[in-house]
């Protein structure tokens, strides 16, 4: 009689396999998918906190520099509603209208407050056009003599480094009011709105929380 072990073997030498079921390939299938959507999911979760995060950050140190401005100013900083930010940038850099050379205080110099600022936490705005551009423009030449041509200086803006919330708006301008502040624990309204990631819903955040 043949043991066990001296049963036939298939020609390959190798036991039978068992193939799998077509149920379980359809479950194997549903938990990949189910770990794929936790993954995007996650992904998305992270991206919003990233975002919040960054723009909490930035607010922060506006925030920071806007104080210390006043205490060299006397004031906060002026604010213009007819344009974006209100004029924040200007001040806090060094060229609006208290802040700047030969301004109502001569005495004092001019001072960058945001002088590592980011790229993407500014744009610049072509006077000659209105348009948002990454960059200053480039110099014009004139067609008969060649001679550069002066430019205007491009404005720029304060914006916030995430989704937008309308479409159509490339960035979101940080706003700023000093003139009629509706908060009550500073002397001047700071806020920003941008759009969560994933799902598009407006997230704003200011300083009067």
């Amino acid at each position: 009689m043949e043991t066990p072990s001296e049963k036939p073997m298939r020609r390959n030498g190798s036991k039978a396999q068992r193939a799998f079921t077509l149920v379980e390939i359809l479950v194997v299938i549903a938990i990949i998918s189910v770990l794929a959507a936790l993954g995007t999911q996650g992904a998305k979760i992270a991206a919003r906190k990233r975002d919040y995060s960054r723009v909490e950050t930035q607010l922060e140190r506006l925030k920071l520099v806007i104080e210390d401005y006043k205490l060299r100013f006397g004031t906060y900083p002026p604010s213009n509603p007819a344009i974006y930010d209100g004029g924040l940038y200007n001040e806090l850099r060094g060229n609006g209208i208290l802040n700047k050379p030969g301004s109502s205080n001569p005495a004092r110099h001019a001072k960058d407050y945001l002088p590592s600022l980011k790229a993407d936490e500014a744009v610049v705005v072509d006077p000659a056009t209105g348009l948002f551009v990454p960059a200053p423009p480039t110099p014009l030449f004139n067609v008969i003599n060649n001679m550069p041509l002066p430019v205007p200086e491009p404005t720029r803006y304060l914006v916030v480094p995430a989704l937008p919330v309308s479409l159509g708006v490339s960035v979101n301008f940080w706003n700023y009011n000093s003139v009629s502040p509706m908060n009550t624990l500073a002397g001047y309204d700071l806020w920003a709105e941008y759009a969560e990631r994933g799902t598009l819903k407006p997230i704003i955040i200011s300083n009067g929380k």
